[in-house]
């Protein structure tokens, strides 16, 4: 691994940090992936550089370089951009790191555009602890007789 600069040090601390928020929320796939990725990132790739070399703060706590690289990884999985990716997540067991690495790596490679346009915006985490506070006025306003949207279909909602 080549030297790592001031900037680097402070991504690749921020991928472990994350791993351990994942583990401790039981997230086992996220960790792994957010640790394979503190040792195996480089600045071979245009994403590579643009992921090492952020200028912002990429704490979990900040920017979350590591949860919008993630979400960039899943989309490449969820869109089929990525099979080889795809093999190595769940519902398969915990994959090797080694095998994790060489696979992310190339897909951050293969697919630069569609990293940076992740890396340009906030994850969406879609936490269901933050929303959850959400159901209790969804519900009233669904019980309502009053209210038939077509729009969502709260009036549908069944306890």
């Amino acid at each position: 691994m080549e030297e790592d600069s001031r900037d680097s040090q402070a991504v690749r601390s921020a991928f472990i940090g994350q791993a351990e928020y994942c583990r401790r929320l039981g997230s086992p796939f996220t960790a792994c992936v957010c640790e394979t990725l503190a040792t195996v990132l480089d600045t071979s790739s245009t994403a590579g550089r643009a992921i090492l070399g952020w200028k912002g703060d990429p704490s979990p706590l900040a920017d979350n370089v590591p949860l919008r690289t993630i979400g960039a990884l899943n989309a490449l999985v969820r869109s089929q951009t990525a099979p080889y990716l795809a093999a190595l997540y769940p519902p398969n067991p915990l994959p090797d790191s080694r095998e994790l690495g060489r696979a992310a790596l190339r897909a951050l490679d293969e697919h630069p555009a569609r990293v940076l346009a992740f890396l340009s915006t906030p994850p969406q985490t879609n936490e269901v602890a933050r929303s959850a506070v959400l159901i209790g006025g969804f519900l009233t306003i669904g019980a309502a007789r009053h209210c038939r949207s077509t729009s969502t279909r709260l009036d549908r909602a069944r306890g």
